[in-house]
């Protein structure tokens, strides 16, 4: 266990950061979490989240927990744990959770990190705080965690020459905007075809706005919601198995796999009519849609083509085609905002923003940094669940640099700091499953419970935190209702 004076700074106040900053003080261990938002809850606080934002997936994989137990959701029967809860009642549910176990003393809202300072010789790290518009230091702590997934919005890098109109990014779609732009009958132009670029149409169409182009370089793979949670029926399993005999597929030809997941019915290309376009494994990043965004999707055709310009009137591409619109959405995700925080250590800045991880987790050049976006272990707030544990093997095994680096630089996953697998241009399923089993290399997790972990997701819709062999295990008692 972890020595008393251990204190650890979490950046991101977001589910995984409150899950983690819970997890941390059930093992013992000191926390407290800041996010330059003013609000816990990341992307579900209503600053961030846009019109019609709502999970991608159902309740049973994101609940939050608390001693080896989900805490329950306002609707928390059989019906509603396979549906998918609005941004709102996200929200909600994220701070209910902050009240029932008195965590609101240990969060610090409107504070901004901008710089982490490490000390070789005390071996103990300090952090510079914009707190409500005064740049304050706190600590000393013994780590820092950088928790924070979506920190900032994804601007796309095009030129913007005197454009008449708005741009907005998705974000910043919220009500009262959608219903100016139905009230005046505006061109709305949504660039992405990703989730938000999905919601954004999804949004339009419940509002019966009609007068919009959506552009997109191709179509987004994504997966049926119906065939995730498949609520353990028999064909719902035997599909389930099948595809999980695609996965090696996804490691040596991606392509196949896509193929091979789209024959089981289990992939769809909302934005194309009739075949797919393309089988492009870079287009698949996990996402999920039920039939009813399904069918609204597929009521809108997409422009297929290459972003240059705004221009005074609209959007020009590269190909010559203008398009002329009064408000242009970016719907092109998010950063982890990881490049806005300056590392310094003994003294000196050291960038680490490209450098390769130790368990995907430690920077090895700046030890009491733990980047947790890129431990992606699960996708629900549960993976805070996982990375405390980690931080009690990281704190008693303290390994060398020397041996972070080797280990390190083994990694067949390449993602970096700055470079999160959901928010590269690279093969998403090909670098997850290469993460995980580097950390079945790297000797902190068995086979055999990975491929347990897997089995219980798809085959028997069972949700847990993964187990690490390292560090100290909590107890789990918590699951879905029907398990």
């Amino acid at each position: 266990m972890a020595e008393a004076e251990t204190r650890v700074a979490i950046i991101g106040a977001g589910w995984a950061g409150i899950q983690l900053l819970q997890s941390l003080q059930e093992l013992g261990i000191d926390a407290e979490v800041f996010d330059k938002l003013n609000a816990v809850g990341g992307t579900w606080t209503p600053q961030m989240s846009y019109s019609g934002l709502s999970l991608h997936s159902p309740r049973w994989i994101n609940g939050i927990s608390s001693h080896g137990k989900i805490f329950p959701w306002v609707k928390d029967d059989d019906e509603s744990w396979h549906s998918k809860p609005d941004a709102q009642e996200v929200h909600t549910y994220l701070n209910d959770y902050v009240d029932h176990h008195g965590l609101r003393s240990k969060i610090h809202c409107n504070a901004f990190i901008t710089e982490i300072c490490h000390c070789s010789k005390s071996q103990q790290v300090h952090v510079k705080v914009q707190l409500n518009g005064q740049l304050v230091q706190r600590g000393p702590f013994t780590l820092v965690v950088f928790s924070a997934m979506s920190g900032k919005a994804s601007m796309p890098r095009i030129p913007n020459n005197k454009f008449e109109g708005r741009v907005l990014h998705s974000h910043e779609v919220k009500d009262e905007v959608l219903k100016e732009v139905v009230k005046k009958n505006l061109r709305v132009l949504i660039l992405g075809g990703g989730k938000s670029g999905c919601d954004m149409i999804q949004a339009c169409q419940k509002m019966n706005h009609s007068n919009l182009i959506w552009l997109m370089r191709a179509p987004y793979w994504f997966m049926r919601h119906e065939a995730v949670s498949h609520r353990r029926t028999l064909l719902g399993k035997l599909r389930a198995f099948l595809v999980l005999t695609t996965v090696p597929w996804f490691l040596l030809k991606p392509r196949v796999g896509i193929f091979l997941t789209w024959l089981l019915g289990v992939l769809i290309q909302p934005a194309q009519k009739g075949l797919p376009a393309h089988f492009d494994p870079s287009r698949f990043h996990l996402g999920i849609l039920d039939r009813s965004q399904e069918a609204f999707i597929k009521k809108v055709t997409p422009k297929i083509g290459e972003p240059k310009s705004l221009e005074k009137e609209g959007m020009v591409l590269e190909s010559g085609e203008k398009l002329p619109c009064d408000v242009v959405v970016y719907a092109t995700g998010y950063e982890t905002g990881f490049d806005d925080i300056r590392t310094v250590k003994d003294g000196e800045e050291v960038d680490v923003r490209d450098d390769p991880l130790y368990h995907h987790t430690v920077a090895p050049r700046f030890p009491s940094l733990l980047v947790a976006p890129t431990a992606y272990t699960n996708f629900g707030p549960i993976r805070g669940v996982t990375m405390a544990q980690y931080i009690t093997y990281y704190l008693a095994a303290k390994p060398s640099e020397a041996e972070m680096l080797r280990v390190a630089r083994k990694n067949w996953c390449k993602q970096r700091p700055k470079q999160f697998l959901l928010f590269g241009g690279q093969v998403f399923m090909r670098e997850y499953l290469y993460m995980f089993l580097d950390f079945v290399r790297g000797g902190i997790l068995p086979f055999s419970w990975l491929l347990k972990a897997i089995w219980d997701l798809f085959i028997n819709n069972l949700y847990r935190p993964l187990p690490l062999s390292v560090g100290v295990q909590q107890q789990w008692l918590g699951g879905a209702p029907y398990s």
